[in-house]
């Protein structure tokens, strides 16, 4: 009997240990876990704004606009503030709109690039129509749905060629490049001639 108490004592003892253990372990590691999450809180909580608050006015401060034109000197002048840079004279801006009549280069090297592509003599190629574009992106007006293009306006022509009573649009920039024929809305990039 007694080795009977002894071994259901030790049992009950050794159950209450496992359970302290156990509870302070898990104690702890929900303090862990509560420190970690309190790092992760914002700064400042959030608070929905009142209703009846009054507004306030927030002035933004900007900076005064000073023009400063200086002129090249060699001498170093004493002064409190650096000295600016001399201005660089403007560059000529390229005026890269379309004219109504596309130039005689566009037109040939559409012609030449077609002709090859088509397997016929330029001169059998003649010109209907010149219209100027501004293509909405680097599609120039023919995408094709595998590809990406730049989403910037592209100045340009449609050009529409004849040949044996089959007309053929070529779409292309102000340069000429690239040369795309769409045909059916399908476009095919013509190599240069």
């Amino acid at each position: 009997m007694r080795k009977l108490f002894h071994k259901y004592h030790c049992t009950s003892n050794m159950r209450l240990e496992w359970l302290k253990t156990h509870i302070f372990w898990l104690v702890g590691a929900m303090a862990i876990v509560l420190l970690l999450l309190a790092g992760c809180a914002p700064a400042d909580p959030i608070t929905e704004p009142d209703a009846t608050a009054t507004p306030v006015a927030t002035a933004t401060a900007t900076a005064p606009v000073v023009n400063v034109t200086a002129t090249p000197s060699l001498q170093p002048t004493p002064s409190s503030s650096p000295t600016p840079f001399p201005s660089v004279p403007a560059q000529p801006s390229i005026d890269l709109a379309p004219s109504p009549d596309a130039s005689d280069q566009v037109i040939n090297a559409a012609r030449a690039a077609l002709a090859t592509y088509l397997g016929v003599a330029e001169n059998t190629l003649t010109l209907v129509s010149t219209t100027p574009q501004e293509w909405s992106d680097g599609a120039l007006g023919c995408p094709d749905p595998a590809l990406g293009y730049t989403q910037a306006i592209v100045p340009g022509y449609l050009l529409v060629f004849r040949d044996d009573g089959q007309d053929y649009a070529i779409h292309t920039s102000v340069d000429a490049m690239p040369l795309i024929l769409c045909q059916n809305g399908m476009p095919e990039i013509l190599p240069a001639p």
